[in-house]
């Protein structure tokens, strides 16, 4: 990788599993600093991890980016790096409709 992101501070929500983790692993590999959050700490902490092994910085934050002062200490944590130059909101939520049957 060519290290483009060097020095740079991403923020990322979701990262515990698909897009979230594939994403914090890239940016991280180009060398940006990832903060990353997700309601899931046991598998967010395992991508956080894998990035340290890699040689990368990150950090994780357990938010659920629905609740206001989850987002205020995600940020918060973020900018402890002076300052944040990308935002990627990939939390969401799945909601599953039962449509029952008539008559």
């Amino acid at each position: 990788m060519t290290k483009r992101l060097k020095e740079k501070v991403v923020l990322i929500t979701g990262i515990a599993s698909g897009i979230g983790r594939a994403t914090a692993t890239i940016f991280a590999q180009e060398g940006a600093k990832v903060v990353g959050a997700d309601i899931n700490q046991e598998k967010g902490l395992e991508v956080i991890e894998a990035i340290k092994r890699a040689g990368g910085e990150a950090t994780f934050v357990k938010a659920n980016v629905s609740e206001t002062s989850h987002v205020k200490r995600l940020v918060k944590k973020a900018l402890a790096y002076g300052r944040i130059d990308v935002l990627f909101n990939n939390a969401g939520v799945e909601l599953r409709h039962n449509r029952g049957r008539m008559g």
